[in-house]
């Protein structure tokens, strides 16, 4: 059997009550979850936009549940040489 590799870039804890994800965002498109959401970028500023509201700029974000949202990073966290 071989050794698995873990990605140090890349986490996801799955509990009975909650799931902790700390990886990659995915392609920004708008999405509903059914559970309070805390959004956080581990290195620089994400954008989020709340359904209503103007796009913004944070470190981290609590989402409501049920709230249509779209986040991304911003494009200073693609520039890594």
């Amino acid at each position: 059997m071989a050794a698995r590799t873990v990605c140090p870039e890349r986490f996801m804890f799955v509990g009975p009550d909650r799931v902790f994800y700390a990886g990659l965002l995915g392609r920004p498109r708008r999405r509903s979850l059914g559970a309070l959401a805390i959004v956080a970028a581990l290195d620089g500023r994400i954008r989020v936009t709340v359904e209503g509201q103007p796009m913004r700029e944070v470190a981290a974000a609590v989402i409501p549940a049920y709230t249509p949202t779209a986040s991304r990073p911003t494009t200073s966290a693609y520039r890594q040489s």
